[in-house]
This record gives structure tokens, sequence and C-alpha cells, in this order.
């Protein structure tokens, strides 16, 4: 296909003017900046405010295809399915900052949370992915370094993965970085996939332990 470059005019010093064509910087910022608009975004409501936002905006260095945007953070999951839904219906409808190839995630621990199945369920119904982990996202950074198949409470979880994870505060149960755990992606990835099934064959589906967080890895092409 060829491409039509509008003519401009070039005023010469006596006034009158000859035509001229848009300068090749011209052209490259334009192109840039349609990339920019053309560029996908997972647009993400998650429960916990520090790691595991530290932690997504970490891998998503790792690609290009899309942009991650952290909707909101720090609420139950209730709450933020609900936010998560009204924030679908009003893009869907007025088609602003949002692509047919943009998605919607949830990101929450099953802890003591009320409502959890009814959650994960009504998101799915509406085309709203669920990135889940019991009892606590912990487990899933743990699957980066480990086999882990014990059902123990969130503390025992995070003093097994702060004893072997230099970059996680026990103390301030978060990550100061993610540089480590990111190259481990693709065990963790296998770890969780297997904690699936485990949790399927015991008839105990998303139980403990478990995550589905490897879904939004996955989302981002980077398994």
């Amino acid at each position: 296909m060829i491409e039509w470059v509008p003519f401009l005019p070039i005023w010469n010093s006596n006034g009158s003017h000859k035509m001229g064509r848009k300068s090749p910087k011209s052209k490259r910022k334009i192109a840039a900046q349609s990339k920019r608009a053309l560029k996908k975004k997972l647009h993400i409501f998650c429960e916990g405010a520090v790691t595991e936002t530290l932690y997504f905006r970490e891998m998503a260095r790792f690609q290009r295809e899309f942009v991650i945007d952290f909707v909101s953070t720090g609420k139950i999951p209730k709450t933020l399915f609900d936010e998560a839904l009204a924030y679908l219906k009003l893009i869907n409808k007025s088609r602003t900052g949002y692509s047919e190839h943009d998605q919607v995630w949830l990101i929450f621990d099953r802890d003591s949370h009320d409502h959890v199945s009814e959650v994960i369920n009504n998101a799915r119904s509406h085309g709203i992915h669920v990135a889940y982990s019991n009892p606590c996202f912990e487990v899933f950074l743990l699957y980066h370094f480990q086999d882990y198949d014990a059902d123990e409470d969130r503390s025992r979880v995070k003093a097994k993965l702060a004893g072997i994870c230099t970059e996680y505060c026990s103390k301030k149960c978060k990550l100061n970085s993610a540089n480590e755990v990111v190259n481990l992606r693709a065990d963790a990835i296998a770890r969780s996939k297997r904690s699936l099934v485990s949790r399927a064959n015991e008839g105990t589906e998303m139980g403990a332990p478990s995550s589905t967080a490897h879904l939004l890895i996955e989302a981002l092409k980077l398994s």
C-alpha cells in the first residue's frame, strides 16, 4: 500500500510559498503516538497494595504488549469485584481508554474473607479474570523457590518465604524488591498449576495451598 503524505506550505523569504512534505521526524513522532495508543491494558483491582503491585509491575517490564493499570488496591474481594464490575460497565459504555483486547483482573487472597466463591463465580460470569491465592499471595511467591503442599495458615507461609527469599521482609510482610523472584517465574507457574491439580483431585478446588496468580503472568505472555 502506498502511503499518502499531505503537503504542507513552506514560506520563502520573498513571501511566496512552496509545497513540502512532513519531516521524517514528524512522521516518526506520529507513528510512536499511534503505537502507544494501541497498547493493550490490564486493568487490575488488587487486595494487596504493596507486594502484589510491586511483583506484577516488575513482571510487566519483561514485555511490551500490555500496560498494567492498578485501578484500585487495598480492599476486600467483594468490594474489589463491585468496583471492577462498575468500571467494566462504564468503559464498555463509553469505550474511552479501553479496547477489545484489554482485560479486567481481580487479585486477592482467601484469608478469612466472606463471599470468596461468590466473588470468583460472579467475576468469571462477567468476563473478569481472577488471580486468587489460598491462603495468601505469598504461597505463589513460595512456588518460585520450592514445592509446597502443606495446608498451613498465612503466618507460616510467610515465615517459610522469608526464610528462603532475601527480598521478602517478614516483619512488614512485603517484598522490598522483585528482582530475584521474577526470574524464577517458570518454576512458579509449573508449581502453581500442579497445586490446582492436587486440590481438584482431593475434591477441594481452590483449597489451600493453591494459586491462580500464574494466569496473570500467562496473560502477559511471559510463560
